[in-house]
């Protein structure tokens, strides 16, 4: 399914967003693997939970549109576990 007139074919420009995609998983893994250790050290960090909230939610969406329903779903339980842990440190002002 390719056009003419120098445009990249619908296939090139998959081929692009799931590079894309990977890279950008990636970058995403390797530092939210830093802050959550990070937040093992200082778990009272709102700000640090907000990020790696951020982080897990940008890869939810995005495996969410190229239809990686797997991927999507985990990042969705590390979101409501994330969701717990905010919420349970907010009600008793430990963690």
């Amino acid at each position: 399914m390719s056009t003419t007139g120098g445009t990249p074919s619908f296939e090139n420009e998959m081929a692009e967003i799931l590079d894309s995609f990977i890279v950008e998983s990636n970058e995403i893994i390797e530092r939210l693997g830093q802050d959550l250790m990070a937040l093992e050290k200082d778990p009272r960090n709102a700000e640090l939970h907000n990020v790696i909230f951020r982080a897990v939610h940008t890869m939810k969406g995005t495996s969410s549109f190229l239809g990686f329903e797997q991927m999507t779903g985990l990042a969705h339980k590390f979101e409501d576990v994330l969701n717990k842990i905010r919420r349970s440190c907010s009600k008793h002002m430990i963690c």
